[in-house]
Parts: structure tokens; sequence; C-alpha cells
């Protein structure tokens, strides 16, 4: 262990998706001269993209790796306490000068340790608030609330909001005081080519067909029946297109189902989970969103990077990414499914006038904001 470098331990229990893409980009992204790294994890819930980058690392000796089987989504009263100890013990070996907690579960935990254990630069990224998912009760929604506001005010040094709108949200809900919250959108290198032809193949489709996809997990916060919903219906009106949906989950099948009930199989393309998710998106012709909430997708950011047009719900984190990419057409969740199909046919109308639109928050300003943060030296809690 190099005691002159900066010790990071970044402590997640869920690696997949937006959370997996936000973990690796920014250890990818840190100066190797200045830092050492540590990740806390559960391999048992790393999608196939991460398990590959994990490899990488270990082949390369980049990141000191601690894996514990314990650190489950579930509250788990016995899984917990073992979690927690186990912590302290990553702590212990590791001695970090940084913690930088990921999501909701390891907030909790990761904070409770790191606290313990007197470290004094204490971080949390939330990526959605888990209060914000209309999916709870509005017991268990005053339960969170009440579990940020202690946690923040005494367990965090600054929480990196990836969204300004869920940073207000946390203001709302009085979590803490302004300062201690810090908005740092997502942000994603460029690609080194383009990928359409690759994606064409890939997805067995041609430049006559309109594909209108999305990339996301098959979960009630993405709302996939809003999307098949969508389809049902454009494809009354226009019958050149196709619609895609990449991700995998626990919906997928009962998707499927509806697909085929609707008798639109032919039109509508389930690729599972795929390692090149973002290269086919260079063979979208309309990106089109349907979650319940956000936190700040990177695949809205890979659209963006794709220069695609966005159709997606007003909710908190794509309402923030509308603000930095022009080419977004919002539309209420309470909207009729006729009427989101208006703004869908205007977004397809638009693609023989494209507008020329460039994300305005790059992956480097990103990384700078954040070591930044890591980088101070005096201590907030």
């Amino acid at each position: 262990m190099e005691y002159n470098k900066i010790r990071l331990m970044i402590i997640t229990q869920s690696e997949g998706g937006g959370l997996r893409r936000y973990i690796t980009d920014v250890i990818d992204g840190l100066d190797n001269s200045k830092y050492e790294v540590a990740l806390v994890y559960n391999s048992d819930y790393g999608d196939q993209k991460f398990k590959d980058w994990i490899q990488e690392k270990q082949n390369t000796h980049q990141i000191k790796l601690f894996d514990i089987k314990t650190f489950v989504r579930e509250i788990s009263l016995v899984n917990d306490l073992k979690t927690y100890r186990f912590l302290l013990q990553c702590i212990d070996d590791f001695e970090p000068t940084i913690v930088h907690v990921q999501s909701s579960k390891a907030g909790v935990i990761g904070r409770l340790a790191a606290k313990t254990k007197r470290i004094k630069q204490i971080y949390y990224t939330p990526h959605a608030y888990s209060f914000l998912s209309p999916e709870f009760s509005s017991i268990k929604k005053r339960i969170f609330i009440l579990v940020e506001k202690i946690f923040s005010r005494y367990f965090t040094t600054f929480t990196f909001n990836v969204s300004q709108t869920e940073k207000e949200a946390a203001l709302e809900y009085n979590i803490d005081r302004p300062n201690k919250f810090v908005v740092i959108p997502n942000g994603i290198p460029p690609l080194k080519r383009n990928y359409r032809s690759y994606a064409q193949d890939e997805m067995k489709v041609t430049d006559n067909e309109i594909i209108i996809g999305n990339v996301a997990r098959f979960s009630n916060q993405k709302n996939p029946q809003l999307f098949v919903s969508i389809a049902v219906e454009a494809l009354k009106q226009i019958k050149e297109l196709k619609f895609v949906w990449i991700g995998s989950g626990e919906l997928m099948n009962k998707m499927q189902l509806l697909v085929k009930k609707a008798s639109i199989e032919k039109s509508f393309i389930f690729l599972g989970d795929r390692n090149d998710a973002e290269y086919l998106m260079d063979g979208f012709d309309i990106y089109l969103a349907t979650s319940n909430f956000e936190g700040f997708s990177y695949s809205l950011l890979e659209a963006a990077r794709a220069k695609l047009p966005v159709v997606a719900p007003k909710v908190p984190g794509i309402i923030d990414f509308s603000y930095i990419y022009k080419k977004t057409y919002l539309f209420n969740l309470h909207d009729s499914v006729d009427n989101i199909c208006s703004l869908l046919y205007k977004s397809i109308s638009d693609l023989d006038n494209p507008i020329e639109a460039n994300i305005l928050f790059s992956y480097e300003d990103m990384i700078d904001k954040i070591t930044s943060y890591y980088e101070k030296k005096e201590s907030y809690i």
C-alpha cells in the first residue's frame, strides 16, 4: 500500500446497469499516480460487463477488491450485521482516507461503518432517492426520508446528486442543509467510431424501418408496460416501426406475453442483456424512455451521444437531462397513450429536419468535479 497516495474506498451493493457504469467510469477516470482504490461489492449482483471489468482489474492488480456475499438487496438483520462487521474489517485492512458509498442500501451500512472507523471524508451518491419511487407506500417513504435525514446530517461529508431535481427533492424534504449537496451530472466518454451498421445487423433491421428503442431493466421503475402500450398504439398508425428493448428483469416474461397477446411480435424485438448495448444504440432512430423516476440515466446520455431524439417522461432526472440536451420531447406520465404517441410521431417527423444538439456536460467534467471534492482537506462532519 502506497501511503503517499489518496486511498479511496468505493462501497456498493449492486453492480448492474447505470450504477455499474458510474462506478467503473469513476474508477477508470482516476489518475493512478494519485489514487489507490478499493472496491467493496457483492459479485452475485454484477452484470456480465461488470464481471469482465473486474477480471481485467484483477489481471492488472489495479484495485483492491472485497467481495461480501452477505451484502444483499433485501433488508436482513442477520446479513446486514454480517456486512457491517465485514466492512469494518475492510476499512481496517485498506485504511482509506475517503469512503464513497453508492445507492441507498450501501449508503446506510457503508456510512455507518465509515463513521464508526472515524473516516473524515464520507461521500454518498444516491442514484435516485428511494423515497422518490411511486411504488412505495407513504409509510415506507416517511421511513426512507427519516433514514436519509439521519445519515446525511451525522454520517456524510457531501452528497453527490446526479441531477438538480434530485437535490431539490432532498431540500424539499429537509434532508440536510443546502451546502451538503453537490450536483454532479453523469458523463460518458465518446465512442471511437459509428456502430450503426453493426447494430442493424445485430437487430436484423433495415434502413427502411424506424427503430424505437430503450435500454433498461424490465422493472416497475422503468415502466415497460407503458412502452408496450405505446408500441401497440403507434403500430396502428405506422407499420414501418420496430420497437426494441435491450435488458432483462423480473417483468420480462410478462412483457413478452403482452406483446404476444397484442399480436405485435414481428415488430417488437427483445434483445435481453447485452454487453454491447451502448453500441447497439447507434442503430436506433428514436430513444423512448418510460421510467417512473430516474437519477441521471446513462442510457439517456448514450442516446444523446448517438444524437437520437429522446421521447421521455417529465420526471426527476429526465427533466435535468432535457436542460442539457435539446432533442428531448417530454410527456407527463398521466398523459393518455394517444397523446404520448402524438409526441412520438412529432419526433419521427423531425428526423427529416434534424436538430443539431450536443450534451453539455462531459465525462471529463464529471471526473474533475468528483476529484475536486475527493482532494479537499477539510472535514464537514
